[in-house]
């Protein structure tokens, strides 16, 4: 059985910026789903950088 796994939300199921606590994967998602470019050498801090441009 494969697991599922889904943008991170609060309770109100407002989207929620992936934070250092999220895998590399899980932010490249988020970004991805909001069309924010990234390079697949980007690092971890450089993908979370991107999230406040």
């Amino acid at each position: 059985m494969s697991s599922v796994k889904i943008t991170p939300s609060d309770n109100n199921g407002a989207d929620v910026k992936p934070t250092n606590a999220n895998t590399v994967d899980e932010i490249k998602k988020y970004l991805d789903d909001h069309g924010i470019a990234y390079t697949s050498t980007d690092t971890k801090d450089q993908l979370l950088a991107k999230l406040g441009e």
